[in-house]
């Protein structure tokens, strides 16, 4: 529950799989895929949240 986990930033950095399960973060695309796809600016997720 992303309340008891002291909210959506805190799930993010302990459970990957919910960080994988992420596309946009903040207003910043984080999937590779699709910005590789379409030619969209990207950033890694896991970067991201180290430096939050």
């Amino acid at each position: 529950n992303i309340g008891e986990e002291g909210g959506v930033n805190n799930v993010l950095r302990r459970d990957k799989g919910v960080r994988h399960g992420v596309y946009i973060y903040n207003g910043i695309l984080t999937n590779k895929y699709l910005g590789e796809t379409f030619n969209l600016p990207y950033k890694d997720i896991d970067l991201m949240m180290a430096a939050y």
